[in-house]
């Protein structure tokens, strides 16, 4: 797989070329070429190069798109003056770039710098960024500066100085394995945002903030079996952010929230995100929903979490496509016959009492427009969310946590104070992190 990582940007580069020529091959003093060359090092240490991972080992080569995107300067009084139509190879294997420049004789300082996005004349990280799939970052949204070369040529064409180009970059190159996404569906985008600056511009050797949000668009890629998907992008450096990721498939959307995080220059960062689970039980007998028929009712949902619908008063159980009922048929409170008033029932699960429970909901309604209870949403021994079906309550009501404090414990759905027939409930939907 290819990927791309980062030890350190400092690089002592491993060759150095000089151009030089004898008497008999001199040439007009108007026109010397300059050759400056540039090497990876494949031990580990690297400017920006690609990353080819082995099982102990990576082999760090230089890319097409460095290539076309690496400029040439001269350095004067803290201006820059690109050098036209340089010359820039890469070597077979992909070892060694080499930039060539016809230059006068004279005294030079040289800078390098490799990007392709540019506002007003300085590089940018792109805050909309198209990956390669799942094991490439966009090479066009990275920032590469060399450290300043002062070379001399003489009248000869004999160069003096040092011309091993040392790379440092600017930006920090991030790899996020997003985890818990359903395999098969299909990425189409990933948005990161968070509290600081993710985006900025290069500025006189400084990096400018100017965006907190980046996007990343897929063509859309499919989750591989396991439900882990690795996203490459590049940001601008910060310390303590908070982070939120939203990924968008085919069938849904994920998000989490999470932090501090620190993101150091120079370094490859590594960043490991379980987003939330979301579980969806719907009841009735329609196609693949829970039947509420008994007092003790088990079943197992799409992620193997063991729930149980329990009470301790035996009353009747009804069902349609779209909901189970606990009680009587809407009896007539006002005739001969008694109304039947359900004990309370629990829905509970203790499968995620490890889990970190984000939001937990529930859509229940009465049998009659009399019906009436009390709904509680509890974590361990937490109400997260209490409300009640007074007003209008044969319309289904969502009643949900919206708690922003995660809470861990076992999970209970409580029906209590029930009165005039029944309770019917439609959907439960739990979102957590386990």
């Amino acid at each position: 797989m290819k990927s791309f990582i980062k030890i350190t940007f400092a690089l002592a580069l491993t060759s150095m070329l000089f151009f030089s020529c004898s008497k008999d091959d001199t040439v007009a003093n108007t026109e010397k070429k300059v050759k400056i060359t540039l090497s990876a090092n494949k031990d580990g240490i690297s400017t920006k190069t690609a990353a080819v991972e082995g099982e102990a080992s990576a082999s760090y080569i230089w890319t097409t798109e460095d290539a076309a995107n690496i400029k040439l300067y001269t350095v004067s009084g803290g201006s820059l003056t690109e050098v036209q139509n340089p010359t820039v190879n890469v070597s077979s294997d992909n070892k060694v770039m080499t930039i060539s420049a016809v230059v006068d004789p004279g005294s030079y300082t040289f800078r390098a710098i490799l990007a392709a996005n540019y506002t007003s004349g300085n590089p940018k990280v792109a805050a909309s960024q198209t990956p390669n799939g799942t094991s490439n970052y966009d090479p066009n949204a990275d920032i590469l500066v060399s450290d300043d070369l002062n070379v001399t040529v003489d009248a000869n064409g004999q160069t003096t100085g040092d011309m091993l180009l040392t790379f440092r970059r600017q930006v920090v190159i991030n790899k996020m394995t997003l985890k818990n996404i359903v395999a098969g569906e299909k990425v189409s985008k990933v948005e990161i945002s968070s509290d600081k600056d993710l985006t900025g511009y290069l500025s006189n050797g400084s990096m400018v903030g100017d965006g907190k949000t980046i996007t990343l668009n897929y063509s859309n890629v499919t989750v591989p079996d396991g439900g882990e998907f690795p996203v490459y992008f590049v940001s601008m450096a910060n310390s303590g952010q908070t982070v939120t990721v939203k990924v968008t498939t085919d069938k849904k959307e994920y998000t989490r929230t999470f932090g501090p995080l620190n993101i150091v220059q120079g370094q490859f960062t590594r960043i490991s995100v379980k987003l939330p689970k979301t579980v969806t039980i719907l009841f009735g007998d329609g196609n693949g929903r829970v039947k509420i028929n008994g007092m003790n009712v088990d079943w197992a949902d799409s992620f193997n979490n063991n729930w149980t619908f329990s009470t301790d008063y035996e009353v009747n159980f009804y069902q349609t496509s779209e909901y189970s009922q606990i009680g009587g048929e809407d009896p007539d409170p006002w005739g001969e016959g008694t109304v039947e008033v359900p004990n309370p029932f629990e829905i509970t699960t203790t499968s995620l009492s490890s889990a970190t429970i984000l939001n937990v909901s529930v859509i229940v309604a009465g049998t009659n427009n009399s019906a009436s209870a009390n709904v509680h949403l509890k974590v361990g021994d937490t109400d997260i969310k209490t409300d009640n079906l007074n007003n209008y309550p044969e319309t289904p009501k969502t009643i949900e946590s919206n708690n922003p404090d995660a809470k861990k414990g076992k999970l209970s759905i409580l029906v209590d104070n029930i009165w005039y027939a029944g309770i019917r409930v439609y959907k439960i939907e739990v979102t957590y992190i386990d």
